[in-house]
């Protein structure tokens, strides 16, 4: 039996795939057509509804996206079944649509977020660093559900092996907030336990610590938002470099000290000391770094390093006495660098002068200017390490000597830039330090004279008579508190011509595409 049907509802989409805008052209009773835009709704014309409809309108564009269409008559429609495997089919989508929503809403509940272990020292006695298979691990847990007690049980058995859980119980551990870019500890959660992860803001962008007790501590000190917290760092005086404080730098320096104790998490550094008392003094902090490092006050000496991510002094401060108080005395601020040496092989004023000099020398890049007209590339593959404090031009001495090619050549056909494409660095006399060169820093050694201090250096041009084509004539270095009046009298001079003969001299701009610019005018 056949039956009539009417289009009476045209769904149409505007925008992409990604996103858009839903809208709807209906056909009242009367037979009109009407546009009907959220609160906006608008009578069409037949012609403007089959335009706006045209197959011609893709989705990302608009155009017809659905059609609805009403049967004609009053007789029952009859009861037509889709065949049994579309049927099956259907029951199947349906099914797979519903466990991939329910895995969506769980996915969104997922929280991932790092630990990383701190450094553990055990009064036990030594193990390999190797029975430590994970510093660093991801975790997953339901944010809702899940609170920091589940995530503490889960990290300690992802990271501590059964061979050492004797010595280091799940009791002696907590989890803390750790801001690595800041390497500063945050909060502890100890009201906080049993409420879920994301109501006490672990979210993946804030990693957090597996911190043990140390040795013959009974309990966590409470966490205080004001404590000052010290970075520590050990004095290497075989690369005479201070390097984060690390088990390995740890035993290379005070292995001695070690006999009884057993450090772990080698491939991690310390995590910063905490000093919480309110006028807190050297012996606060020194007391604070034996439980860190545990190792007696009279074996060690410390020094502020200042703020190593800001700034490099050349000069580090002994923290001898004891009774200084940090942030008056001792000039120390929370999240300042604390060096840790050995008394016995490392005295404070050796330190103190090793310190110095290595400050002193940085390391700069720089290229052979051979091969700078050869058109290939220029590669900074060279260095030297020199006095921060040594002239420019004692620098370029140091770099072009140790270049064979160009050994017997005189310094002054030679210009020293910080890249290829910046100004000439004129000033010879000037240091490096002050030359705003640091370490690790590229320098361009240029073929040609040096343009004295206070000076500009243009290039002349002549135009052919003949050809028309601009030829080069000279280079010439002129005051840069001179006015054009005294470069067309240098010009006049270099070109061999009388005094007399100036004014006939015409110097027009050169710009960089075509040949010629605005005629430089007198004054």
């Amino acid at each position: 039996q056949c039956a009539e049907y009417e289009l009476s509802t045209v769904l149409i989409h505007s925008g992409n795939a990604n996103s858009g805008h839903y809208y709807a052209i209906a056909r009242t009773d009367r037979g009109t057509w009407h546009e009907f835009n959220d609160v906006h709704v608008t009578r069409l014309t037949h012609r403007q509804m089959e335009r706006m409809c045209a197959a011609g309108g893709a989705l990302a564009d608009g155009g017809a996206y659905m059609l609805i269409y009403h049967r004609r008559g009053t007789e029952a429609a009859p009861n037509i079944q889709p065949p049994q495997p579309t049927l099956a089919w259907m029951e199947s989508e349906n099914d797979r649509l519903s466990n991939l929503r329910t895995a969506m809403r769980m996915e969104r509940e997922i929280l991932r977020f790092t630990v990383v272990l701190g450094a553990i020292v055990t009064p036990s006695a030594p193990h390999s660093a190797d029975q430590l298979e994970r510093t660093t691990v991801t975790l997953e847990l339901h944010g809702s559900k899940a609170n920091i007690i589940d995530a503490r049980h889960l990290a300690y058995r992802k990271m501590i092996p059964a061979a050492l859980q004797k010595d280091l119980p799940l009791s002696a551990c907590r989890l803390r907030k750790f801001y690595q870019g800041d390497n500063r500890l945050g909060e502890t959660f100890a009201d906080e336990e049993q409420a879920p992860l994301k109501t006490i803001g672990v979210s993946e962008h804030v990693p957090l610590m597996l911190e043990f007790l140390r040795p013959h501590q009974e309990r966590f000190a409470p966490y205080s938002p004001s404590e000052s917290q010290f970075r520590l760092f050990f004095w290497d005086s075989n690369d005479r470099v201070a390097k984060p404080a690390r088990a390995e730098y740890h035993f290379a320096e005070f292995g001695t000290s070690l006999q009884s104790q057993a450090w772990y998490s080698r491939q991690s550094s310390l995590p910063p000391v905490e000093v919480t008392a309110r006028d807190a003094t050297v012996a606060d902090l020194a007391e604070a770094v034996c439980a860190a490092i545990g190792i007696p006050l009279d074996e060690i000496a410390l020094f502020r390093l200042g703020d190593l991510c800001r700034q490099r002094d050349t000069h580090i401060l002994h923290l001898g006495d004891l009774s200084a108080r940090l942030g008056n005395d001792a000039r120390l601020v929370s999240g300042d660098g604390v060096l840790v040496a050995c008394k016995s092989t490392q005295p404070p004023e050796q330190v103190q002068k090793e310190y110095k000099e290595t400050a002193d020398f940085i390391s700069l890049f720089f290229n052979n200017p051979v091969n700078n007209s050869s058109g290939a590339p220029i590669h900074y593959d060279l260095s030297v390490k020199v006095d921060r404090h040594i002239s420019l031009r004692a620098l370029k001495a140091r770099m072009l000597a140790m270049l064979p090619e160009v050994a017997n050549a005189s310094l002054d056909d030679f210009h020293l830039k910080r890249s290829a494409k910046a100004s000439q660095l004129k000033d010879q006399d000037l240091s490096v330090a002050d030359a705003n060169l640091t370490d690790q820093s590229v320098v361009h050694i240029g073929n040609g004279r040096v343009i004295p201090k206070g000076h500009i250096m243009f290039r002349l041009f002549q135009k052919n008579a003949e050809s028309g084509r601009l030829e080069p004539l000279f280079r010439l270095n002129v005051l840069e508190t001179g006015s054009v009046d005294d470069l067309r009298a240098a010009v006049t001079s270099e070109l061999g011509f009388d005094a007399s003969q100036c004014a006939r001299v015409r110097l027009t701009e050169k710009p960089l595409r075509g040949d010629q610019g605005e005629i430089l005018r007198d004054g």
